[in-house]
Formats: structure tokens, C-alpha cells, sequence
């Protein structure tokens, strides 16, 4: 009877699961900021417009109103600014995140790849010793019988 197979880097493997389990929790993280971020931004650009049209509907020229519009305008816009260089930064940390998790799988992948090959030696050693025994027994049986 064979032993069972067993895999003596298995701690290592399921170690390297749960770092890339752990690093795609993470990359999830900070996609999620990247669209809070985006759609901040969407939600600013929309008050913009909204601003513009209201001020091209409602007409009135009075230099009050136009430097009334024109701080909104100027603060809108440093918001949008300041909004674009956070999703930019965003966007490198999210790529930063998804290259440590590509490194990750690629880690797995590789301990698998040497599990999966032992497991085909280990399958292939024991079809050859239940090969031999069977060859034994058979030289066995036919000396009984001559």
C-alpha cells in the first residue's frame, strides 16, 4: 500500500495564498478610493457646469454677480486641480498595488507549478513499484504453478 502524497513545501503554499489573498484585499482597497475620487471629481465638474449654465440662463451683468461667479468659478476649479492630482496619485498607488499582486500570484504559481511536478514523480514512482510488485507476484505465481 502507498503512502499518501505529501507536499513538504504545503506550509510555504499556503502562505503564499494568503499573501496574495492579503494583496488583493488590498489592491481592492484602493480601487475603491480611486472611484470615490472619481466621482468626487464627477460631482465637481457637474456643479460646474451647473454653475455655468444657471449664470448664462439668468443673464444680469451687475459686477457683483460676475465677481460672485468668478470666485466660484476660481474655487471650482482649484477643487477640480487638486481633485486630478489625487486621482492621479491614486491611480499610481493602484498600479503599485497591482504589480506587488502580480508578483504574488507569480510567486504561487511558481510553489504549485513544484507541487504539481513532485506529485507527478510521486504518481509515477508508485505505478512503478505497484508495477514491480505486481511483476513479482505474477514470476511468483507462475513458479507455484510449473
Amino acid at each position: 500500500m502507498a503512502l499518501a502524497f505529501k507536499f513538504r513545501y504545503e506550509q510555504f503554499l499556503r502562505l503564499k495564498k494568503k499573501i496574495e489573498q492579503d494583496r488583493a484585499v488590498e489592491l481592492a482597497a484602493e480601487q475603491r478610493i480611486l472611484l470615490q475620487y472619481r466621482d468626487i471629481l464627477s460631482d465637481l465638474q457637474d456643479r460646474k457646469l451647473v454653475h455655468l449654465m444657471m449664470e448664462s440662463t439668468l443673464g444680469g451683468t451687475s459686477l457683483q454677480r460676475i465677481r460672485a461667479a468668478s470666485e466660484f468659478l476660481l474655487g471650482i476649479n482649484e477643487d477640480i486641480r487638486r481633485r486630478l492630482n489625487l486621482i492621479k496619485h491614486q491611480e499610481k498607488v493602484v498600479e503599485d498595488k497591482r504589480a506587488i499582486l502580480t508578483e504574488a500570484v507569480k510567486e504561487r504559481k511558481i510553489i504549485e507549478k513544484i507541487k504539481e511536478r513532485q506529485f507527478e514523480a510521486y504518481t509515477k514512482e508508485n505505478r512503478r513499484k505497484e508495477l514491480l510488485t505486481e511483476s513479482e507476484t505474477a514470476l511468483q505465481s507462475s513458479r507455484r504453478t510449473a
